[in-house]
């Protein structure tokens, strides 16, 4: 999503209003409201490790998200133990940088293979029906995962992205897009 070979402004309506979307509220943990940067700027300064180094530094991180993090991370895997056993080496700074990138790219693919999965490939019977047996066998599965990965990368993100945000305080104060699900939806359908 963030690199940068199609241009922000040559995106499909609904992809512009999905990134403009995650920039708003980005910009809202960042205390940035009145902008000049780019969308894809913005993004990066979290997403791009090169970048979220900056922002991680300025996101006090505890000892007791630590331990959260700990517990999360050892309910991911059957072998507890071996987990428990690598987390004892755990570097805050360095490590916390690239445990966020990793689970970012996770939650990156995570919503590549979900869309793929909601696409409308064609009308036909078999393809309404192939993708709909697919979306049920996995979807309860992902949401649980996605969860416990959303809470870790809140966790790796520290207190400054703890605070929540209203809509409508997104809205006024962040640009934050007023377009619905809905909406998005029936253009998705549409065009």
């Amino acid at each position: 999503m963030v690199n940068d070979t199609v241009p922000f402004e040559n995106l499909p309506w609904d992809n512009q209003v999905r990134i403009l979307r995650i920039t708003s509220v980005i910009r809202a943990y960042l205390g940035l409201e009145s902008c000049i940067f780019e969308p894809f700027d913005i993004i990066g300064s979290v997403f791009l490790n090169s970048e979220n180094k900056e922002v991680l530094s300025h996101s006090e991180f505890s000892n007791a998200d630590l331990t959260l993090l700990k517990q999360k991370l050892c309910q991911t895997t059957e072998e507890k133990w071996r987990m428990e056993h690598l987390l004892r080496h755990f570097q805050t700074d360095s490590d916390r940088e690239q445990l966020l990138t990793i689970l970012l790219r996770y939650r990156i693919a995570i919503e590549d293979f979900e869309n793929m999965l909601s696409a409308k490939l064609d009308k036909r019977t078999g393809t309404y029906i192939g993708v709909n047996v697919v979306q049920n066998l996995y979807n309860p599965v992902i949401k649980n995962c996605n969860n416990m990965m959303d809470d870790m990368i809140v966790l790796l993100l520290g207190n400054t992205f703890k605070r929540a945000f209203t809509e409508r305080e997104l809205i006024e104060r962040f640009d934050y897009p007023i377009i619905t699900d809905k909406e998005l939806f029936e253009w998705r359908i549409n065009n």
